[in-house]
């Protein structure tokens, strides 16, 4: 019995940490992980689920995520991070119409609203929607002026 309850627990702890980027087929891999970087930021801020009395990302976590300079702090970590730098360097050697297609790729929330889905607690709320678009927004911003430094 100790062991399911082990599995169980170990699995849902695996499902929490669930990045949902679809990758760009026929692309390096570099170019791929710096979706998935973005993805994981989008994910450390914002979380799934709840319902609206309890344990859904409110507007009181995006004002104070805001407040903390979250997105600026997000990007200093993502310019920091050599493996976000290394897919900037690959998507640069593709040509400008996929990197377009890439970056527009990036620049999106990867949560549906509940709204969207139609059921509260499946994907995240309006408020965890605008934060993921803020966050995805504000690393296509850093890709593409690293893009034109190159």
């Amino acid at each position: 019995m100790k062991i399911i309850v082990t599995l169980i627990i170990a699995l849902c702890l695996v499902a929490c940490g669930k990045v949902d980027y679809q990758e760009v087929p026929g692309v390096d891999k570099e170019v791929n992980e710096v979706g998935k970087i973005i993805a994981k930021f989008q994910r450390s801020e914002v979380w799934t689920g709840g319902n609206e009395y309890s344990g859904c990302y409110t507007w009181e976590h995006r004002e104070k995520f805001l407040k903390n300079k979250g997105l600026e702090r997000i990007a200093a970590k993502a310019k920091g991070n050599r493996d976000f730098m290394r897919g900037i360097v690959a998507l640069k050697r593709i040509p400008t119409d996929k990197q377009n297609e890439i970056l527009k790729i990036w620049g999106k929330p990867i949560d549906p609203t509940w709204r969207q889905t139609g059921r509260i607690g499946d994907g995240t709320t309006e408020a965890g929607w605008e934060t993921e678009r803020d966050i995805a927004e504000t690393l296509t911003k850093l890709a593409k002026n690293l893009l034109s430094l190159q």
